[in-house]
């Protein structure tokens, strides 16, 4: 059986470091994971809780408001307060392309979330670490066939008669 997206917009997989401050607390250092226009996943230093609040600062200078809507350990998604404007959105997004290197934190991210899937007595939280490792491979295979095509001499043209 294939399992339908649950996610009303399509998310970019990052690896880009952000600041992160809940109300009540000290910003401190996170890292992003995915961004879409209307939230994201990060992972932080420290357990956060559903419905707080937050303010994630880029390091490209945009800060933006959501609240935490769901947490698995250090593992967050944040719903943010209003849809991003696409020429926000554009900014946050990284310049450079996936590499090598991106892969392997996403295979390592996997690796991880599949220890902690079977430390996890919860069902439910199982299943959801499971289905971000899977996520998380899927992306990182994906990463490396577009890294192999830009490494690929290009194709000679095509003689015709």
């Amino acid at each position: 059986m294939v399992e339908r997206e649950r996610r009303r917009r399509p998310r970019f997989a990052l690896n880009e470091p952000v600041s992160l401050r809940v109300r009540g607390g000290k910003a401190a250092p996170a890292q992003l994971l995915d961004l879409s226009v209307d939230g994201c996943r990060l992972q932080a230093i420290t357990a956060l809780r559903a419905n707080d609040l937050a303010w994630l600062h880029f390091s490209k200078g945009q800060t933006i408001t959501g609240t935490v809507i769901w947490t698995h350990d250090l593992f967050a998604g944040v719903a943010f307060s209003g849809e991003l404007h696409q020429s926000i959105f554009e900014q946050l997004l990284p310049d450079v392309e996936p590499s090598h290197h991106y892969g392997r934190q996403l295979r390592d991210l996997s690796s991880r979330c599949d220890v902690l899937a079977s430390r996890c007595y919860n069902a439910e939280s199982s299943s959801q670490l499971r289905q971000l490792s899977a996520d998380c491979r899927i992306e990182a295979s994906i990463s490396a066939l577009i890294a192999a095509f830009d490494r690929a001499p290009p194709r000679a043209a095509l003689h015709r008669p």
